[in-house]
């Protein structure tokens, strides 16, 4: 049922001075996509909302196994950090999940060595939750 959902996501979800705009996936690639491998992946460009300027990229990781979380993963070009787009976007995307895919809890992974993106997490209202052995650190919120 969810993965039908994902085919009636809009194009474009503006607000709060940036834009998501879907970055389009070929129907053959979708479809050969097995559901067995435990997550489907939605790609959008983070734009500035006036300028339609492209200032990143965020993909949403949907845990096929579990529908009511999903693992996100930004970064906002060198040029625009610093100037709040990353946590808009990030708050423009979160209720954006809970309400039409029913998403409850949000994953963000973040190398145990950048500083500036675990900030970045808490500051959003990401709670550090696991260590991996590989480095990364996850960081967890849960979504109305």
């Amino acid at each position: 049922m969810r993965f039908l959902q994902v085919f009636r996501l809009p194009k474009r979800i503006e607000g709060q001075g940036v834009c998501l705009a879907a970055r389009p996936r070929p129907l053959w690639r979708l479809l050969l996509t097995p559901l067995s491998q435990g997550c489907f992946t939605l790609e959008f460009e983070i734009r500035q909302q006036r300028g339609r300027q492209r200032v990143g990229h965020m993909e949403v990781l949907l845990d096929t196994q579990d529908a009511r979380q999903v693992e996100i993963g930004m970064e906002v070009d060198p040029p625009y950090r610093g100037q709040g787009l990353g946590m808009r976007a990030l708050h423009l995307i979160e209720p954006f999940l809970s309400g039409a895919l029913g998403v409850e809890l949000v994953t963000v992974r973040v190398r145990k060595d950048n500083a500036r993106s675990r900030a970045f997490a808490e500051k959003a209202g990401y709670k550090m939750d696991k260590h991996e052995s590989n480095g990364m650190i996850h960081f967890t919120k849960r979504i109305e």
